[in-house]
């Protein structure tokens, strides 16, 4: 954290950042508006401005805390103007803040503006969060798009299958291998095979993977014999995933020497030439990538190429995927983020959206897979997944894969929701309740701090029953959790929830169960109290009192 001295920060301020070219060499990048606002009743700040005539690249904005007299720094981004949209929205707790940008162009730095000081408050009068959970205007079902794994389920009996897969309801399974395509048809999920992971079983040799512009010829002839082999032996998947996480340091992986040689042409060349192989076979086969290990949308990243270059060479080259797929996890802010949180998700996909925009016709139904998420140090928190089942649903994501993270993850423990012995964790429940919600109609879930408490909601109109589901992802919880590495000191807090109940004033029974933060085995979902409720002026009030940072909460409504 950077402790700047307040002058900094007074608003309008004239000064530039250090390094800046001296005025007059070009024209520089004006900010002629920049406003920051409590963004409503909720914890977030507003930010909206708009710039002079000079070309701006990008503008940085830094977030800063006020207290006692004192400007702490507490995150930095940069946010470029491509497909951007000329406003951004931080999560703050409660607090007096002021942010700062400053617009940057070839020529330099332009003069930055800072906002005077803004009060962000707790809306919620009667407790630490309040939800709100109401009737939509328009009926929405759950999609379970957040439903699907990746490789944690090599070696499984058909019985543990049964037991401990079947009742999640998966929806797609991305593996690769004829066994893999086997499970996914066994639980009626789609499948998906990488590609990337089958070339590097065919050519690793001490751990390295072959790059395939050392040999194209190799490489489009192992991708056309492995579709036909598939299309054979009755193991073509739904989906053909060309390349894992291009850049050749994780999953496969080059050597030193080979990694040397990649290049932006030859990444997107890999894609089009397994693209051309693949419909050769199989014209109709569904084929996505570029599954970026995080989103860039513009220009700029510092290991992989961006959507839109990837979207402008594919039409260059007559290319349609069946989606576009990246990946959500990392703890590590993507670019264009300032901090890291599960709301990062809408910001992603919004832009995404952007950017398919300007390539119309390179993506079918501008479909989006997230093939892998949730970062390491959050994977076994109910409620980081209840907050990423949320985003999936509310953004319009097709489908999404929950990552794997060690030996274990991967192999036999359903991507982390089941203990080494085999035991369901807090996680395969949220799986569970989440499951539990398919095909029926959404309510909408409005709290006073999305960003650290958000979930789903249904009714059941045929059995008069409301299901809610909530999670809270503000850190990853270290005293509880072995994957987090730092102890952000998150308190419990308690939560109000009024829910509208439309099936009349006879009293209803309402029975609130936790899924605890933490990695180890639940038996069962822990009940914290059933009750009889009376509505009131056709809403049900439910309070409890402690929820911890990672806790999951399933509420259950019907009539008494």
């Amino acid at each position: 954290m950077a402790v700047l001295a307040t002058g900094w920060l007074t608003p309008g301020s004239a000064s530039v950042p250090a390094g800046a070219r001296p005025a007059g060499q070009a024209a520089k990048p004006e900010l002629t508006s920049f406003r920051v606002a409590p963004a409503g009743a909720t914890e977030q700040l507003a930010l909206s401005w708009s710039y002079g005539t000079a070309p701006v690249t990008r503008l940085h904005l830094d977030l800063y805390s006020i207290a006692a007299g004192n400007a702490v720094r507490l995150g930095s981004t940069i946010v470029g103007n491509t497909v951007e949209p000329r406003s951004y929205s931080i999560p703050v707790p409660p607090g007096t803040w002021a942010v700062r940008a400053t617009p940057e162009n070839a020529s330099g730095f332009g003069v930055g503006i800072t906002s005077a000081a803004v009060t962000v408050r707790n809306s919620c009068a009667s407790a630490g969060l309040c939800v709100t959970v109401t009737n939509p205007s328009r009926r929405v079902a759950i999609r379970l798009a957040g439903q699907g794994f990746l490789n944690g389920t090599s070696s499984w009996t058909t019985s543990r299958i049964s037991s401990a897969l079947t009742p999640l309801a998966p929806k797609q399974l991305r593996a690769a291998g004829s066994a893999a395509h086997a499970r996914a048809a066994q639980v009626h999920a789609s499948s998906t095979q990488v590609l990337s992971d089958l070339w590097n079983n065919a050519t690793a040799r001490f751990g390295y993977a072959q790059t395939p512009w050392s040999d194209w010829n190799r490489w489009k002839s192992f991708v056309a014999s492995t579709v036909a082999t598939a299309e054979r032996q009755g193991w073509a998947p739904n989906y053909w995933d060309v390349w894992n996480e291009p850049n050749g340091t994780c999953c496969p992986r080059f050597s030193p020497v080979d990694l040397a040689t990649a290049s932006v042409d030859k990444w997107l060349e890999t894609y089009v030439v397994a693209w051309q192989a693949i419909k050769s076979v199989d014209p109709r086969a569904q084929v996505i990538g570029p599954s970026l290990s995080a989103l860039q949308w513009a220009p700029g990243s510092p290991s992989e190429f961006d959507l839109d270059t990837f979207l402008a060479y594919s039409a260059a080259h007559h290319v349609v995927w069946s989606a576009i797929s990246w990946h959500e996890n990392t703890n590590a802010p993507s670019p264009g983020d300032i901090a890291s949180s599960v709301t990062n998700v809408d910001r992603h996909v919004a832009m995404a959206r952007a950017v398919m925009a300007r390539h119309p016709g390179t993506v079918t139904g501008n479909r989006i897979f997230v093939n892998e998420y949730d970062p390491a140090s959050t994977h076994l928190l109910a409620g980081w997944a209840v907050g990423y089942f949320h985003a999936f649903e509310a953004d319009g994501v097709s489908q999404a894969n929950l990552a794997c993270w060690d030996a274990g993850d991967c192999t036999t423990d359903l991507d982390g929701l089941l203990t080494p012995t085999g035991q369901p964790t807090a996680v395969w429940w949220a799986h569970r309740a989440y499951a539990q919600l398919a095909g029926q109609p959404q309510m909408t879930v409005g709290t006073n701090a999305a960003w650290q408490l958000d979930g789903l909601a249904t009714r059941d109109d045929a059995h008069h029953t409301l299901r809610v589901l909530l999670g809270r992802h503000y850190s990853c919880n270290e005293p509880v959790n072995p994957w987090c590495t730092y102890d952000a000191h998150i308190a419990p807090t308690s939560v109000s929830m009024s829910i509208a109940w439309p099936y009349g004033s006879a009293p209803v029974t309402v029975t609130t169960n936790r899924l605890p933060a933490g990695d180890g085995a639940l038996r069962a979902p822990v009940v914290i109290g059933t009750t009889r409720v009376r509505p009131v002026n056709g809403r049900l009030s439910v309070r409890v009192a402690s929820v911890a940072d990672g806790d999951a909460l399933s509420i259950v409504a019907r009539p008494a």
